[in-house]
């Protein structure tokens, strides 16, 4: 059945009217503008009112949002976050920084909905993520709720929340135009096209293809809606999934969690090496058995992830030794070992064979430690030791999980070096 589309032209002050609710689903990459993609619409907007001349009509166009329809007041925000929650925190601070009450209430309209459901009550307009929902909604959408905001989030994205509002409110502050003015016409006159989707398939696809004005979606973001977008067969295990993807972002970086994911799709397809990452997670969700791998494995890696930083795996009668390994590992300034331990984990193994696992790993990353080779060559030699996890060949003999004879001998002599020194400082101390 062809994809079909229902297209207005609405402007802000529409879309905030009556009791539509919107919610960013758990696919959706985090609120993700800084502080200067904020002050940069905000003088947009202001431009465009200061310069309107005559005309009070006079349009600026917010670009498109792409929404699907979950019931008959309900939608998911497919594309458009960015815009719009940010001009959910101007309509907010200007709400609380004007005098009139009536005008308050009724800006506050906006952001809460008036829904006709068992006891009268409303709803909040927006509600984005989970993991960023209640800070959303205790300094944006509640009345006075952004006058005090809160020094630091939980989250990299509830950060960005914090600063772009106060990063806001200090130009607003500031302004020396007719901030009631300004608000009329931002909300009357920011016209946007509003797509609804037949189903939220449709409109993750044309999500992924549409450049809509904000921040373009990088690869990764397509990535992340790949994995975790409308084709996620649990909702469930979708937000599970979302928010640990989140806290590995936040910790490592996309570049390096890019590399962790590639890691268990190649687990899954082995004859992988050549492809990106975009067409190597297409491939496997084009196959139903490499799809219900992938997510096992996906799981078991946030997981293990998890277990990972506090040196708490299970590895059965070994897991005790093991986790000593790992605890010496996680003091490592360097990270380089982590993607390797977390593909070995996505692999069957027996407790002995992980122990001679980690035990090597961490015999040759402190061994590396010492012998401080160039960041690139321990890079290559992580990248052949995980194309021989793949293999099933880590732990044969002459791999370059384990350090080589010379490698082992000029450990020896640096640290015979580094003895023979502080011995000799010792001995100068005393006398």
């Amino acid at each position: 059945m062809p994809a079909s589309f229902e297209t207005h032209q609405v402007t802000l002050e529409n879309l905030l009217s009556g009791r539509s609710i919107y919610f960013v689903p758990p696919f959706q990459r985090p609120y993700s503008w800084e502080c200067a993609n904020a002050n940069q619409l905000l003088d947009d907007l202001q431009n465009r009112f200061e310069n309107r001349g005559d005309d009070f009509e006079a349009e600026f166009f917010l670009g498109s949002v792409i929404l699907f329809k979950t019931s008959a007041e309900s939608y998911h925000i497919i594309d458009g976050q960015q815009r719009l929650l940010t001009t959910c925190m101007i309509v907010a601070i200007i709400r609380d920084m004007i005098a009139d009450e009536k005008a308050k209430e009724e800006l506050q309209n906006l952001l809460w909905a008036q829904r006709r459901i068992a006891g009268g009550a409303g709803q909040p307009r927006f509600q984005t993520r989970k993991t960023e929902n209640e800070l959303f909604q205790s300094c944006i959408i509640n009345m006075g709720g952004n006058e005090n905001m809160p020094r630091r989030a939980s989250t990299e994205a509830g950060n960005r929340i914090i600063a772009v509002t106060n990063a806001l409110r200090s130009a607003l502050t500031q302004y020396r135009g007719d901030v009631s003015g300004f608000l009329d016409h931002m909300l009357g006159n920011s016209e946007l096209i509003k797509i609804t989707a037949s189903s939220i398939e449709s409109g993750y696809n044309l999500f992924r293809n549409v450049n809509s004005p904000g921040q373009k979606l990088s690869d990764f973001d397509i990535v992340r809606a790949e994995l975790i977008g409308p084709r996620m067969y649990d909702q469930e295990l979708a937000v599970d999934l979302s928010n640990a993807w989140s806290r590995l972002e936040e910790t490592y970086g996309s570049k390096e969690l890019a590399r962790y994911i590639r890691a268990v799709g190649l687990a899954i397809v082995p004859d992988g090496y050549k492809m990106d990452l975009i067409p190597l997670i297409s491939k496997i969700h084009r196959s139903p058995r490499y799809k219900e791998s992938f997510y096992e494995k996906l799981q078991s890696f946030f997981r293990n992830y998890q277990r990972l930083a506090v040196a708490d795996l299970d590895f059965g009668p070994d897991s005790r030794v093991i986790n000593k390994h790992v605890k010496c590992l996680t003091h490592l300034t360097n990270d380089n070992w982590r993607p390797l331990a977390l593909l070995w984990m996505t692999r069957p193994a027996s407790s002995r064979d992980s122990f001679r696992f980690f035990q090597a790993l961490d015999a040759l990353f402190h061994g590396l430690l010492v012998l401080s080779p160039r960041s690139t060559d321990v890079g290559k030699r992580a990248q052949i030791i995980s194309n021989r996890i793949h293999e099933g060949t880590a732990l044969d003999a002459g791999s370059p999980l384990y350090l080589a004879p010379e490698e082992k001998q000029k450990i020896k002599e640096i640290l015979w070096e580094l003895y023979t020194c502080m011995t000799l400082d010792k001995g100068h101390t005393n006398t």
